[in-house]
């Protein structure tokens, strides 16, 4: 609307939403119905995995069933495995797309189912877990082959990690107390990503990238470009673009655009070192294959007296007027990262309330390689927040003519700072097998677990199941009340 208005004014339009028509209006997250059905040996091997999805669309077909589907099993290897999945139009507005979108309600349904089964015959749910990981060339039930993958390492982490291994801390209420473990799967998107770096006359670079920065990209990008440069961070320049000065580099979203875009920026830096070599060799009085670069240093392979540092050396060569440019994008056989997180919760239940309050929550996520560790752990404490509202707190709710009923912050209620506490984060590393530096997505993997731990400590603290999200104060009183 804002586009059409604006080409027919000649003048910049802006759309501006009160609180309840943006949740009204821009889209919830699917409900979903799922039932889940899995089968073990006494020795803890899964047999068998069968699952149906029933995704809520609203008015339009395109809810992300599919997504659900592909990621309800995808950390384990049953043997046998069926799932069904339908799209089903309804009343209500048009779903939206909602980090890692279908995967978070499928996961809380199949760990669950995990955890229950674990109990049935008796074995720890760690162990029953690292038995069935899914491993570096497994498939998944869309016959998608794994590319390298560190499941088994992150459980093992996990099962070795104070978190998981300490005594669960009893306050002096005297509420049940509890510890549950989630794990969720993201197939990380790629797409194609575009940039083109630039040696200034002072021996700077700049770097034009046209994707929108939503959570630090160009942080990121100068840190990458520095690596593949071999020069420091602050001697880079990101500069954000349009499609009218660099090809496309594709949306932020998908846990897509620092893998994609990295691979792009090094092909680019890559280049630039080669041109940077061709030139300094007349410098050199040597032919190109015998210039070398190392330590942010160019020098004759046989006379390392020679050095000159990237900073004078394109220096040197532009104001010669030469240009040193170079624009790349990412392989597009690049293949998805998987992405794969893991929560451990504990909490502490109000026995005369149903309130569940955490006590601990970590986070633990396998991030390929961490290009910036501050911008990760807050897009995993991001993550875990968002998904330990959708737990605890966050619903939607509609009348029978679809229409939202609590459409305020008074009633739509999401977690604040004084409703968590510290939201503790590991960050684990197995390099992806391509891509620059072997990065991984991080974005949305950790929203999807929380629910799923949230509800195994549940059931560890009152011994109920919890089968209906979010797990509000009401529903857990009812369930505790009935299970009395």
């Amino acid at each position: 609307i804002a586009a059409i208005l604006s080409r027919k004014s000649g003048k910049p339009v802006k759309i501006v939403l009160n609180r309840e028509e943006v949740l009204k209006a821009t889209g919830p997250a699917s409900g979903a119905v799922v039932t889940v059905k899995m089968g073990a040996t006494k020795d803890g091997t899964l047999k068998a995995a069968q699952a149906r999805l029933v995704f809520g669309a609203g008015g339009f077909p395109g809810s992300p069933v599919l997504r659900g589907m592909q990621t309800i099993f995808a950390c384990y290897q049953p043997e046998h495995t069926k799932v069904d999945a339908y799209d089903v139009v309804t009343n209500a507005p048009r779903v939206a797309a909602y980090r890692a979108p279908g995967a978070t309600v499928a996961t809380f349904c199949g760990e669950s189912t995990m955890d229950e089964l674990a109990r049935a015959i008796g074995m720890d749910a760690m162990d029953f877990r690292i038995k069935n990981a899914s491993k570096t060339g497994d498939r998944g039930v869309d016959d998608e082959e794994f590319t390298r993958i560190g499941i088994v390492e992150m459980l093992e982490a996990v099962k070795a990690s104070d978190a998981y291994t300490r005594p669960i801390k009893k306050g002096e209420n005297g509420w049940p107390v509890g510890r549950g473990v989630g794990i969720g799967w993201w197939p990380c998107g790629v797409g194609v990503s575009s940039a083109r770096i630039m040696v200034n006359e002072d021996g700077g670079v700049d770097v034009a990238i046209g994707v929108v920065d939503l959570h630090g990209i160009r942080t990121g990008t100068a840190q990458v470009a520095a690596e593949t440069l071999g020069i420091e961070a602050d001697e880079i320049n990101v500069h954000t673009v349009d499609t009218d000065s660099i090809p496309p580099a594709g949306n932020a979203a998908g846990s897509r655009i620092t893998r994609s875009l990295s691979q792009a920026v090094y092909t680019a830096g890559s280049s630039i070192i080669q041109q940077m070599k061709v030139k300094m060799a007349a410098r050199f009085g040597v032919d190109a294959e015998y210039v070398e670069y190392e330590d942010g240093n160019f020098y004759a392979r046989d006379n390392q007296d020679s050095k000159v540092s990237f900073k004078d050396a394109g220096a040197a060569v532009t104001q010669n007027g030469s240009n040193i440019v170079a624009t790349a994008s990412n392989d597009p056989g690049m293949r998805p990262a998987n992405g794969y997180a893991m929560s451990v919760a504990d909490v502490e239940i109000d026995p005369d309330t149903g309130k569940v309050q955490l006590t601990s929550f970590t986070m633990f996520q396998d991030v390929g390689r961490c290009v910036n560790p501050t911008q990760v752990e807050n897009q995993m404490q991001g993550g875990a927040v968002q998904g330990i509202g959708w737990a605890l707190s966050e619903e939607y709710v509609f009348d029978d003519q679809g229409l939202m009923r609590n459409a305020s912050f008074l009633d739509y209620r999401m977690p604040t700072a004084l409703d968590l506490p510290m939201i503790e984060c590991v960050i684990l590393e197995t390099p992806a097998d391509d891509g620059a530096f072997g990065i991984r997505g991080v974005g949305e993997p950790p929203i999807i677990p929380p629910p799923a731990a949230i509800g195994n400590a549940i059931k560890d603290a009152a011994g109920v199941r919890m089968d209906r999200l979010p797990m509000s104060p009401e529903r857990v009183f009812a369930a505790m009340k009935e299970r009395s």
